[in-house]
């Protein structure tokens, strides 16, 4: 039989890091950084709530799921595609979701990144170009590169991205 409290473990750690994603979120959106101290919290926490809930066996799997997280975003920030502060985001969530679901996480994290990056850029050219009607159809034959020379380097919060991918991989996995 399921106890009340077993049954609010699982409940009370994915809210535990649902609140830490939303601060870095929230503090990504106002000022493009994502602290150190926060991306500690929430990787200590994490590996914390999953001693709680598996004991020193689970250890491996927190440890694992935190190197996975920093490891596959790893060369998307040493490529100047997303900062730091992100890739250590992703890992410290990781830590919460073990290896396996730490794989899918940067799965969708990259997905929801791309799609949430060519929307970004898309607005961007709309209104940068204050762009008359009919105009769209005028942009399909234009080259990419020239359609998207106007967003070169420019930055969104990626720790939206970050939590939309974890999120995904807390309510969805794939077969």
């Amino acid at each position: 039989m399921v106890t009340g409290a077993v049954f609010l473990q699982p409940v009370a750690a994915t809210s535990l890091l649902l609140l830490g994603l939303t601060a870095a979120v929230v503090i990504d959106c106002r000022s493009h950084r994502i602290p150190n101290r926060l991306v500690m919290l929430i990787a200590f926490a994490g590996i914390g709530m999953r001693l709680i809930q598996g004991g020193i066996g689970a250890l491996p799997d927190a440890a694992g799921g935190l190197a996975v997280g920093f490891a596959l975003l790893l060369p998307f920030y040493l490529l100047g595609g997303m900062a730091a502060g992100d890739v250590k985001l992703m890992a410290a969530a990781g830590a919460w979701l073990g290896i396996e679901r730490a794989a899918w996480a940067v799965t969708a994290t990259l997905v929801a990144g791309g799609l949430l990056g060519a929307t970004l850029a898309l607005w961007a050219i709309f209104f940068r170009m204050q762009l008359a009607p009919g105009a769209v159809a005028s942009m399909i034959f234009v080259a990419p590169r020239e359609l998207l020379r106007g967003v070169r380097g420019m930055r969104f919060p990626y720790a939206i991205a970050v939590a939309i991918g974890v999120l995904t991989s807390l309510l969805w996995r794939p077969l």
